[in-house]
């Protein structure tokens, strides 16, 4: 199938014009309008930057006008490889970026470790030779765009004080799939809507609720995965290339699924009156019509058959002896490659998973919590062992493939009433300290009420409610007046002791339900179980599986359970079948980069694409000039204190980096005398950097700290080192790693790459989630070597993870980029991580129409766009043919990818623990018209230059710059940085 091209830009390109006056066209482009960011009214107001900062800029018609450079197809010269080490690694920046990749001697595979023999023998007596041929396949139908029904007028409906036995639940924001109670959660708040239509729901952007009184109110719902897979609009078509480096083949957890039949039937089913509890709605049907109109498959409103089935009035009794009436309707025929056919086998395999592997459903996982497993020297958590288990319309398979991975769960044993106890005793039972501290750690968290067996489920709480407590009430069905205390009493038999307040508000819908501390398990880690290294350790030696037997464990999922009779019978219900194999796709592992440091200096790329080995002996790129640096630290610390400026002045001297240290010493060290010493620090114009001292991890200061020296107008860039890195025995270690980071800090650059793009700006964007508001991050390249970075962030509402606030931060990044290069660039790549499942859309529709819209701002200027999407929480797993880890370097752009997409998997750091990820890409805007081959090795070269590690990482540094920027705003300063500071990778 051959692969289309993102959408095209249609923008006229202007006429070539004679070069035109620079001070013309920076005066022209200091005039254009900056919208104002999301949430700056409540951002710290902009310190003016510098003289040297303020040639901020602009472009004109002829600095754009000129169709962009082609990329140098030169191949790098062969070079003997040195041996892979096993030091650490960083990434960087690069100079220029040999886009044609030079072709890699071909070399052994890895060998297992002893360990790993035995689970590679048994899964190569049970994986047979699964081999499909991987020419580009042909074109295929553009994708149906899914239909969206029209949402209901909500009306007030009486609450419902019964839970319901066994609905469904999706972890996340407490939105539960439509039951107006859930597991002896109350209701006090809902909505409810007028009937739905007969048309079928094929859009998974809403959802049906049914109500008490026959209604089924329509709401919105968290986008997932399968809604990017049928969209209109994104139809990709990579330019045909010549693809070097060496061709192998790899397995892939993906497992061919398919089914015979070529057309389903879909029905509705209307009930009167109506039945509120869609599980029940489920058992209803499946015991009273299995026989007359089976098999079918029901998920509360859409029923799917495979043949006809008479439409009509059918009789449902209740156990109460309640009699419902259940009018089949009939819709429509749906076919293979729709939306309702992905919604119907998706159904499916819930069906598969709960009666033939006997898992439950937590959040969007599965888990087996009959044989939970208890972690040595980790007391009050059990661990679940279970999968993750989607349906994937790969580019390799004529219907559909499973992707199933392992997952694990952390649940702790202790309740969030125990939680609150424990805070009480933290905060020395002071009320105030007490809801303050309660109201910020745990609004976020997810819980799991376990007090029926068959019915655990997942909520996240929204907040906690202060002014209800147990003994409070609420009307029940029967327009009764009931408190907690007696609704637990007497439907689940639980008599609370806990009577004091707060309870758990859940959202859900338009209003929340209350959950029980005492009932209420907290899962996930700690803050304090995260800092425990033992534990860490104890727990990932537990769920940091090797290759070879996490490949044997999914192989005795798919092939002796799934496949087992059971699960044979059960697919059989619907003319369906599943490879016991894993799907073999074509791949091949492009040549090692070469890393190039200053003084023309240049380490031979090698295999592992590590070079910490060899940092400290290697000159930085450029070194930077700190003038004087203040260092922080409290008078106990003044001996570790000398001694690391001693080292860092030794360490810097054979590169160049000479500074000079003003001694701040501190009586006490409480985060008010840390802010008075930063004050004194920065009224000095001389002082260009500041190094704190830190006793011990005390957040509070941390935040403080940052937050003074990257928002408020005398700030500087800064660097925060622990009392405990001082250990004497490791001063040298430690301070090679601070001196780079303060050179990268004051501007300078560590190393590069090979990237031969010309005129060009890459940019990276990703958003962080914190408690309060999220932020984006936004940086851009603004030198030739894709080194030096212009960056800024804009505020979001909280979890909004789509931004409108693009168009002010592109606009800013290209007048930093004009202020560095005098023009604007001719091409521009955004690398945007952090998009959510189901978002593909809605960041072409709003997203690209942003940087299009900065664009415009400029009079005349049209520079060339390209958009990927970065996505690393993916649950595809590449092994090579023997079960081992395929090395860095390794891509895939068929059988596995998306059918119709532009989209390729790289596998770009070495995994020495556990099982090594893929990153996937996918292409939803490409103007530049760089090959596949060149989109990806682009990709590839962009993880070697972050800067804070000496090697590869899974993501475009770009990427990871804008995590980081998010992250530090988000997380501990809540203000955006001073302009000043923008121009600099201050946030390391």
């Amino acid at each position: 199938m051959t692969k289309k091209r993102p959408n095209q830009g249609h923008a006229p390109q202007p006429p070539q014009q004679q070069p035109p006056d620079v001070e013309g066209i920076i005066h022209q482009i200091q005039q254009v309008h900056i919208p104002a960011f999301p949430g700056a009214a409540a951002a710290q107001p902009q310190a003016p930057p510098p003289t040297a900062a303020a040639a901020a800029a602009t472009t004109t018609a002829s600095a754009t006008s000129a169709a962009a450079s082609a990329v140098a197809s030169g191949t790098a010269s062969q070079t003997q490889h040195q041996p892979p080490t096993t030091s650490t690694t960083t990434t960087s920046q690069g100079r220029k970026i040999n886009i044609q990749v030079q072709k890699k001697p071909a070399s052994g595979q890895p060998q297992p470790q002893p360990q790993q023999q035995q689970a590679q023998q048994n899964l190569a007596q049970s994986q047979q030779t699964h081999t499909q041929a991987q020419a580009t396949p042909a074109a295929s139908p553009a994708p149906l765009a899914a239909s969206t029904p029209a949402a209901s007028t909500p009306t007030a409906a009486q609450p419902q004080p019964h839970a319901e036995p066994g609905g469904g639940k999706r972890k996340g924001k407490g939105k539960g799939k439509g039951q107006a109670q859930q597991q002896g959660a109350v209701t006090t708040t809902t909505a409810t809507a007028a009937a739905t239509t007969g048309t079928a729901t094929t859009s998974s952007a809403v959802a049906t609720t049914a109500s008490a009184s026959g209604e089924v109110a329509v709401r919105r719902r968290r986008p997932r995965a399968q809604d990017d897979y049928y969209l209109a609009g994104l139809p990709p078509t990579p330019a045909p290339s010549r693809k070097d480096g060496m061709p192998l083949q790899v397995l892939t957890n993906h497992f061919l699924f398919e089914a015979r039949n070529t057309e389903f039937y879909q029905y509705q089913i209307n009930f009167n009156p109506m039945i509120p509890s869609r599980s029940m709605r489920i058992a209803l049907v499946h015991e009273h019509l299995w026989s007359a109109l089976g098999p079918f498959i029901f998920d509360g409103t859409m029923f799917f058959a495979t043949r006809r089935v008479p439409e009509g009035d059918h009789k449902l009794t209740t156990k109460t002896k309640q009699v419902h009436i259940a009018t089949v309707v009939f819709t429509t025929i749906v076919r293979p490659g729709t939306p309702q056919v992905f919604q119907l086998f998706n159904i499916h395999l819930r069906k598969l998973l709960v009666k033939v592997l006997h898992l439950k459903a937590i959040g969007r996982n599965w888990f087996n919590d009959a044989s939970p497993k208890r972690i040595p020297g980790i007391p009050n958590v059990e661990l679940w062992s279970g999968v993750v288990a989607t349906l994937f319309p790969a580019a390799g398979a004529p219907f559909f493939t499973l992707n199933i991975d392992l997952a694990h769960k952390v649940i702790r044993l202790d309740t969030v009433a125990q939680e609150l106890m424990q805070i009480w005793q933290t905060v020395g039972q002071n009320v105030e300290l007490y809801k303050a501290k309660a109201n910020e750690e745990l609004p976020g968290q997810t819980v799991l009420t376990r007090y029926t067996k068959a019915n655990s489920r997942t909520y996240m709480i929204s907040h906690l409610d202060w002014e209800r407590s147990p003994t409070s009430t609420f009307q029940n069905d029967q327009g009764q007046q009931m408190s907690f205390v007696e609704y637990y009493k007497q439907h689940y038999g639980i008599t609370l002791r806990a009577l004091t307040p707060p309870l758990i508000a859940i959202k859900q819908g338009e209003g929340f339900i209350y959950l029980m501390p005492e009932l209420c398990f907290m899962t996930g880690l700690s803050e304090s179980m995260r800092k425990n290294f033992s534990v860490m350790k104890s727990l990932a030696d537990y769920t940091r599986i090797n290759s070879a037997t996490r490949a044997s464990e999914i192989m005795q999922i798919v092939g002796n359970q799934l496949n087992s009779p059971a699960g044979k019978a059960q697919m059989a219900e619907f003319s369906a079948a599943l490879s016991p194999n894993f799907m073999t796709v074509n791949a091949r592992r492009i040549a090692p980069e070469n890393i190039i440091f200053g003084r023309n200096q240049i380490n031979r790329g090698v295999d592992n694409a590590s070079w910490g080995n060899i940092l400290g002996r290697m000159p930085p790129l450029s070194v930077a000039s700190a003038g004087t640096m203040a260092v922080v630290f409290p008078e106990r610390l003044q001996g570790d204190a000398v001694n690391l400026v001693n080292a860092l002045a030794a360490t810097g001297a054979p590169m160049g980096f000479q500074f000079r240290a003003v001694s701040i010493p501190l009586q006490y060290d409480r985060r008010d005398d840390y802010l008075r010493a930063l004050q004194q620090a920065v009224s000095s114009p001389e002082v260009q950097f500041i190094l704190c001292i830190l006793f011990n991890e005390a957040k509070d200061k941390y935040d403080a700290i940052k937050q003074f020296l990257t928002s408020e107008a005398s700030a500087r860039p800064s660097q925060v080192v622990l009392a405990k890195s001082l250990d004497p025995r490791k001063i040298n270690t430690v301070c090679q790693r601070v001196l780079l980071q303060i050179n990268v800090k004051l501007g300078g650059e560590l190393w590069t790459v090979d990237i031969p793009l010309k005129d060009t700006m890459i940019c990276g964007v990703d958003v962080c989630h914190s408690r309060g508001r999220s932020v984006l991050g936004f940086v851009g390249t603004t030198n030739a070597t894709f080194s030096k970075y212009h960056a800024n962030v804009a505020f979001h509402e909280k979890g909004q993870e789509v931004s409108t606030a693009l168009k002010p931060l592109m606009i800013e990044t290209l007048k930093g980029y004009f202020a560095a290069n005098k023009s604007l660039p001719k091409r521009v790549f955004v690398y945007r991580d952090g998009v959510g499942d189901g978002m593909l859309q809605q960041v072409l529709e709003k997203e690209v129409t942003e940087f299009e819209s900065a664009f415009a701002s400029f009079p005349g200027y049209h520079p060339k766009l390209t958009v990927i999407v970065v996505k690393k929480r993916i649950h595809t797993r590449l092994f090579l043919t023997n079960f081992g880890n395929p090395g860095p370097g390794t891509i895939v752009d068929s059988g596995c990818t998306h059918k119709g997409w532009y989209d390729f998997y790289v596998v770009s750091n070495a995994v020495t623990q556990g099982s090594v990820t893929p990153t996937h890409y996918h292409v939803i805007r490409d103007e530049n018209q760089l090959t596949e081959a060149q989109m990806q090795t682009l990709s590839f070269k962009l993880t070697h230059m972050y800067y804070n590690w000496p090697g590869t990482i899974r993501v475009p540094a770009p990427c990871q710059y804008a995590h980081k920027l998010a992250f530090l705003v988000g997380q501990n300063t809540q203000r955006a940085p001073v302009s000043h500071l923008c121009d600099k990778l201050f946030f390391l």
